[in-house]
């Protein structure tokens, strides 16, 4: 059983485990036996289950599990194990979807690192597996846009790239998901706040760590760094039903796939693109797989791009500061590319060479300041500054300081308004042609 997926084995493991318990045999003396008699055991146990009332897809499993354990030693039954109805899935037949606003309603529910993980599974598709199985689990080296400067974590990008390891996968695949500014801003006010526990993090360090869980502070279960799935998820569905809702906590895996069908039908992105988002198999896992896990940083980009547009489906708060701030930088970028072409200078050649000295390609902020640096001292051309905002939880505020951010004054009971002071550079008379 130990061979393929871990976390298949793993589940395998655990409800052999459970069959053999109740059926008080042990695993050898169950390979004693004669085919006929191992089939019999079967045969009483899922009519066992059955009146149990057991779904048909856990009997099911169950008796995967058995037969895993009778392959690994070359023990084949004689006939099928019949379980009624074994593609039925009462449980998830009638589940709701959240919407945004009952989304919302289970953050706002949550503890601070239930809302990292939430928006992990909800933002990022990511099944709670991947967020930790008491023995590994996502890990900060695998989100590499976020960054550490002067004892500070922030996200350099949003969306942020998450690369979930092949050993995390339940495919054995490697691929990679985004995470939206607002996911951001939840899993660094998780980090912020087991810094100030004390905690010492590194590239090695779990995403979801131990910190504060409710009042319970810095509870373990094990000496593993990592929490263990039964955690995380009973974490989530402590919010959830704190809510008011009755949903399983992978639900909201099941929001993420839902949103993305909804960007799919209107084209806001590929199938393939959704599909490898949710570490299925496809298309573009195949070719990622036949890459080596690499791919063109266009192809990256384009991915980015298509997460970005289906954003505003996915997140409970609307992208609206952060799109106006990229609005107007975008203006600003137009107007100093053509100044610079206006007075005689390459605005690509002054813009690939910044990016090769960067070693990756420029943001719309940095192509600003490369371009203001490159300005002649020209009659009409005017300096000055202008205030931005942004709108943030207030535990993570603390990270916006750092880069010149400044409070400003409460929105609501949940988030918290920031300003900035940046240069701003224009020629009034030029406005009106963009």
């Amino acid at each position: 059983m130990a061979r393929g997926s871990p976390l298949t084995s793993e589940n395998y493991f655990r409800k052999f485990r459970g069959f053999c318990n109740q059926n008080n045999i042990q695993p050898d003396d169950l390979i004693k036996k004669d085919v006929k008699a191992i089939q019999n055991i079967l045969d009483d146990h899922v009519s066992k289950m059955e009146k149990e009332r057991k779904s048909p897809g856990y009997i099911a499993s169950v008796i995967k599990s058995v037969k895993s354990w009778l392959a690994h030693n070359d023990i084949k039954l004689n006939r099928k194990i019949k379980v009624s109805k074994a593609n039925s899935t009462p449980t998830i037949e009638d589940e709701k979807i959240p919407s945004q606003d009952e989304l919302k309603n289970i953050l706002n529910q949550s503890t601070v690192r239930g809302r990292a993980s939430i928006s992990l599974m909800s933002q990022s598709g990511l099944r709670p597996q991947v967020l930790g199985d008491g023995t590994d689990g996502l890990r900060i080296k695998d989100l590499p846009e976020l960054q550490v400067k002067n004892g500070k974590y922030s996200f350099s990008k949003t969306p942020a790239m998450i690369n979930v390891r092949a050993d995390l996968s339940k495919t054995s695949s490697k691929y990679l998901t985004f995470l939206n500014s607002e996911g951001c801003e939840y899993v660094l006010g998780h980090i912020q706040d087991r810094i100030n526990l004390g905690e010492e993090l590194g590239p090695d360090s779990p995403i979801i760590g131990y910190g504060k869980a409710g009042q319970n502070n810095n509870f373990k279960e094990s000496n593993s760094i990592f929490l263990t799935q039964k955690t995380t998820m009973k974490e989530i569905k402590k919010a959830i039903t704190k809510a008011g809702f009755d949903l399983r906590p992978y639900v909201l895996r099941a929001y993420f796939a839902s949103m993305l069908n909804i960007a799919e039908h209107k084209q806001l992105i590929t199938h393939s693109n959704a599909q490898f988002f949710m570490g299925h198999k496809g298309e573009m896992l195949a070719r990622y797989t036949t890459n080596k896990g690499r791919l063109p940083e266009d192809m990256v980009d384009g991915m980015r791009e298509e997460y970005q547009k289906s954003e505003n489906l996915l997140m409970t708060t609307a992208r609206t500061n952060d799109s106006t701030i990229s609005s107007e930088m975008e203006i600003e970028r137009r107007l100093l590319q053509k100044l610079i072409s206006g007075f005689g200078g390459d605005y690509e050649v002054i813009i690939k060479n910044a990016e090769v000295e960067k070693k990756s390609k420029l943001t719309t902020e940095e192509e600003i300041e490369v371009l203001t640096a490159q300005l002649p001292i020209v009659p009409g051309f005017k300096k000055s500054t202008k205030t931005i905002r942004k709108s943030v939880t207030p535990d993570v505020i603390d990270s916006y300081y750092s880069d010149g951010w400044e409070y400003e004054g409460p929105i609501n009971g949940e988030r918290t308004s920031i300003k900035k002071e940046v240069p701003s550079y224009y020629v009034e008379e030029m406005k009106d042609s963009v």
